[in-house]
Parts: structure tokens; sequence; C-alpha cells
């Protein structure tokens, strides 16, 4: 290969590589957790997804405490990670079926869950732990704050 084409091919290379951090893409090797440390992480209001960053192995267990409240939107009461009470999650939520403004999650591209403000889970799949606010799709930008979630993997 020629010097000329090996610098076109490093420069589409960086090219895909800078488009995907700008897209959230995450590129850092994968570290497990110290089994039974407490991670503390933030659950921002404002996104679908937050990528904790904690690695799990399909089946490992962990545990979820979730404090805070977040607003769901302006000037609205806080909302703690049970959600709203009475209310459930139609179609074209982030987890139908699930309590509104609740605390949700998934590992990887598993099916998402109902985490709430406490619980043990268990990984479906291996990769990140994410979590989220079980809000309307795509209205996540009238969104604010953050909950405290304490992960610790076992």
């Amino acid at each position: 290969m020629g010097t000329a084409r090996r610098c076109r091919a490093a420069v589409v290379s960086l090219v895909a590589i800078a488009s995907s951090a700008a897209a959230g893409t995450v590129y850092a090797a994968p570290s497990v957790p110290d089994q039974g440390a407490k991670h503390e992480v933030y659950v921002e209001a404002d996104r679908p997804w937050n990528n904790t960053k904690i690695w799990v192995e399909e089946g490992q267990t962990f545990t979820i405490e979730a404090f805070g409240t977040v607003e769901i939107s302006p000037g609205a009461a806080g909302t703690t990670p049970n959600g709203r009470e009475g209310c459930i999650a139609g179609e074209g939520w982030l987890v139908p079926e699930a309590t509104c403004y609740s605390l949700v999650g998934r590992t990887a591209d598993s099916e998402p869950t109902e985490i709430d403000d406490f619980g043990g889970y268990y990984a479906k799949e291996t990769g990140y732990i994410y979590l989220g606010v079980n809000d309307e799709n795509d209205v996540f930008f009238d969104n604010s704050g953050a909950w405290r979630v304490e992960i610790t993997v076992d």
C-alpha cells in the first residue's frame, strides 16, 4: 500500500472514530468492577439511557440503590426513583408497562426493566449497565436533575 493510500485510510479511520465519539460511542476497554465494592453514578434525567460504565457478565448479580429526585418538566414536583404512583407507562415510553418516571435499567442491549429505588438484579447480557428515567420517548429534553445511584456488583 502506498504512502498516500495509507494516509487516506488513516484519515478515514480518524474521522470514523471522531464521528462515533461525537455520537456517544464508548471505546474504552471494559473493566470489571471490584466485587462487593459500591460504585456511585448519577442518572441524568434529560437523556434516555445513561451508561454507568460498569461492566457485568451475563448472569452476574448486582444491587442498585437510588436516591434523590428529578424534575420531569419545568416547575413539576420532584420525582423519586419509584416514579409516579398509579401511573403505568403506555406505548411510546422508554419501558412500556413500567411505572411512569421510575428508574429503569438494562444491560447491554437486553430488554429493559423497572428498577425503582432498591433491588437485586442479574445481567441478562454481558455489557455495561444502563439506567434511565422511564419517560415518553422524545421528550427527555424538558427533564432536569439526576438521581444518585449506588451499584454493588456481586
